[in-house]
């Protein structure tokens, strides 16, 4: 196996790879415990110099297997879960296996151009202050939302209403600790006002605030099972550029 690298500063793992994803959420002056191999890179995600509870790996599946058998046996305690490049063998993990039913398969999908304007776009307003409608909405229409009102993380909520003033669609414009990086989250529209294009203009909206602002890129990230929101986010200009799995770990007794 190739020499092991271990990374203590963000613009020494940054310096070894070109990995969106990471460029997303780690900032060159962040200190970190990090390694890598060739062709992948392994760090927690959590602020602060220690490795965290979640550990995430980047790069291609086959080295990014070597690289997790190589770090995990030397953790200060094993992680509570892990994400990694789609495809990555994940068998015989030293001292640990996958919990059960605990694959989610995701992707990050990035977009450097602005979409045209959506036809319901004037509607979208990002100055709404119906946070308890928002929750209640998101609470309604994807329980596990990733994104919640009140977090730290989110400069702009993007609202649209129905004509009778009723809630139909939100989501929110988050920026990464660290990096500042522009990442969509919670994009979520109401059950009964499905299929209507609500969710492409808060989506589109947003997407052309980020970029029409002057910044290169704006990324989100979906699950892969959900082939509709997927679609619409190719049709406003998205592209997946990379893969995930994430899974959660328990001690292999």
């Amino acid at each position: 196996m190739p020499t092991l690298t271990a990374h203590r500063t963000g613009a020494s793992l940054l310096a070894g790879t070109g990995d969106a994803w990471t460029a997303a959420l780690i900032a060159p002056d962040r200190d970190l415990v990090a390694w890598s191999l060739p062709g992948a890179a392994a760090y927690g995600t959590a602020p602060g110099p220690e490795p965290t509870e979640w550990l995430t790996v980047v790069g291609a599946p086959e080295p990014a297997a070597d690289l997790l058998r190589a770090v995990l046996p030397d953790l200060p305690a094993p992680p509570y879960g892990l994400t990694v490049p789609r495809g990555t063998d994940l068998s015989g993990l030293p001292g640990m296996a996958v919990a059960e039913d605990t694959y989610e398969y995701w992707e990050l999908m990035t977009a450097t151009r602005a979409p045209q304007p959506h036809p319901l776009e004037d509607r979208v307003r990002t100055d709404d202050a119906g946070m308890p409608e928002i929750t209640a909405l998101l609470t309604a229409a994807s329980p596990g939302y990733a994104v919640r009102p009140g977090d730290p993380t989110v400069q702009t909520w993007a609202t649209l209403r129905t004509e009778d003033g009723e809630l139909a669609a939100a989501g929110a414009l988050q920026r990464r600790p660290g990096t500042g990086t522009a990442h969509l989250a919670s994009i979520a529209t109401a059950p009964a006002l499905r299929g209507r294009g609500l969710a492409a203009a808060v989506t589109g909206r947003l997407t052309r605030d980020v970029l029409e602002g002057g910044e290169a890129v704006c990324t989100l990230s979906v699950h892969s099972g959900n082939a509709s929101a997927v679609r619409l986010y190719r049709r406003l200009g998205y592209t997946t550029v990379q893969e995930f799995t994430s899974v959660q770990l328990e001690e292999d007794f």
